[in-house]
């Protein structure tokens, strides 16, 4: 289920978090060959099309560093690789503690599914995905979470 962000971590969350960074480390070391990129973790920032203060109706996930976009080639040139991000994003949800990914113009979580995304900004140039508070914040190593996410999402061991 989406978790939008807290008051608790506007207040107390700067900068990317352990389960986020270890998530991107390990699509990075599958996809990059396929032309995958970082495009960000923390960006302390309202969502996009919102103005005013930052509170926790208006943040996005990424100002809390509880949320990754993936850079990919384009999706009006070749959508491929950015499709194959969010499928495994989306078949691994639950075990990767993702409760959103957004990309070319969809928006999928797992309370309501894909439905169309009407944002400022596409999301065709790269896949958004957003994280659990429990996931973001894992006690585990950033080993062992690479691990348990290539295990998840591309079915090595």
């Amino acid at each position: 289920m989406y978790e939008p962000v807290t008051q608790w971590e506007l207040d107390t969350k700067h900068g990317p978090r352990p389960g986020v960074v270890a998530f991107r480390d390990t699509v990075l070391f599958w996809t990059r060959p396929k032309g995958a990129y970082d495009a960000g973790i923390y960006n302390r920032r309202v969502r996009r099309g919102r103005i005013g203060r930052l509170t926790p109706a208006t943040a996005s996930l990424h100002a809390v560093g509880r949320a990754w976009d993936c850079g990919v080639p384009d999706a009006r040139v070749d959508a491929s690789v950015g499709q194959e991000i969010a499928w495994r994003a989306v078949v691994a949800a639950d075990a990767c503690g993702i409760v959103e990914v957004i990309w070319n113009r969809q928006r999928w979580t797992a309370d309501k599914g894909s439905v169309p995304y009407g944002g400022v900004d596409p999301h065709t140039s790269h896949v958004h995905i957003g994280f659990s508070q429990t996931v973001a914040d894992s006690p585990a190593t950033h080993d062992n979470l690479v691990k348990w996410y290539t295990a998840a999402l591309f079915g090595f061991h």
